[in-house]
């Protein structure tokens, strides 16, 4: 399933919106997962990347808020949005890029944040049996999706919504 931002209204469910999301990722289309993520997000992340390269000559002459407000926006212009992209992608893709629907089980259900959040997990499903003890090793992924008017937002990327501020808490 291949998407983009226009079709994000067309995915339905939590489950494959997050599904959606990790395939632009994995396409190297940052700007389309970019508009797949919720506004709150999105400014947290632009705020944490803002404020770990605060020394560079480029940022730190810069209005920090208004750059990160420039850099959240769903479909930015600013001139160092190719930078950020590209960091985002890099780390991003180093915990999603291997990640094949085939191999992963996925859950949902409602969320502690409200009743417009579902929390969606990601087991890998190794193919081995699963003997379950008092603590068995379960590798997951957390997805906390937000019901938007125009579909499925990714929302963060645990059970807490990040804070913006300085710095972000993600």
């Amino acid at each position: 399933m291949q998407s983009t931002a226009d079709d994000v209204g067309a995915v339905t469910g939590p489950v494959k919106a997050a599904q959606a999301w990790i395939e632009a990722v994995q396409l190297g289309r940052y700007d389309t997962a970019w508009a797949m993520t919720d506004p709150n997000l999105r400014l947290v992340r632009a705020q944490a990347w803002v404020w770990n390269n605060r020394t560079d000559a480029d940022i730190a002459a810069l209005n920090r808020d208004e750059l990160a407000r420039a850099l959240a926006q769903e479909r930015p212009d600013h001139p160092l949005w190719g930078d950020f992209a590209a960091t985002e992608l890099h780390q991003i893709t180093n915990v999603y890029g291997t990640y094949q629907a085939e191999n992963w089980g996925a859950s949902s259900g409602p969320s502690t944040v409200g009743p417009d959040y579902s929390l969606v997990l990601f087991a890998h499903l190794s193919g081995d049996p699963l003997i379950l003890t008092d603590r068995p090793p379960v590798f997951s992924l957390a997805f906390l999706m937000h019901a938007a008017p125009r579909g499925w937002l990714l929302a963060s990327f645990s059970d807490v919504l990040p804070k913006p501020g300085w710095p972000p808490t993600l």
